[in-house]
């Protein structure tokens, strides 16, 4: 299914983004079990501990966020990672704070579309998260998994 998707999106878009379809497609997929990461996370936080929206929203995406790295350096980025000279702490520490950028836009849109227009946190979560997603892929590619060039 991978495979298909892939093919499909190499077809469908410019070169220049279709290369980048089957690390997209892993990401995608790890950004999926985040997104069930960070509602499991923020459901437990909000229901079970009675916990503020927007401060359970920040710790349930950072729980994703360090799931994510995990999976994403393993699978999505294997072969960036075995050509890049940064170490495991320098890559963790790189895409955590470029993925503070998509918490900022995550939680900023969720507390837009829970506290002004009413929607059910969990829905709002997922708008946000999706929001997110283009901003992490596009700057980690850049700059957690890059390849040094010669100088």
């Amino acid at each position: 299914m991978i495979a298909q998707t892939r093919l499909l999106l190499e077809r469908t878009l410019p070169p220049r983004v279709s290369r980048h379809a089957g690390r997209f497609v892993r990401f995608g997929l790890v950004g999926a079990s985040g997104v069930l990461v960070n509602n499991v996370v923020l459901l437990a936080l909000v229901e079970g501990l009675r916990m503020p929206t927007v401060p359970a929203a920040i710790i349930a995406t950072e729980c994703a966020i360090v799931t994510n790295f995990l999976l994403n350096d393993r699978w999505t980025f294997a072969d960036a990672r075995r050509s890049s000279s940064r170490s495991w702490p320098r890559r963790f520490a790189s895409y955590n704070l470029l993925t503070l950028g998509g918490l900022v836009l995550s939680v900023g849109i969720l507390a837009l579309l829970h506290g002004v227009a009413g929607v059910h946190y969990l829905v709002a979560n997922v708008v946000g998260i999706a929001a997110g997603t283009l901003w992490n892929y596009g700057s980690n590619h850049k700059l957690t998994w890059s390849r040094r060039r010669a100088a």
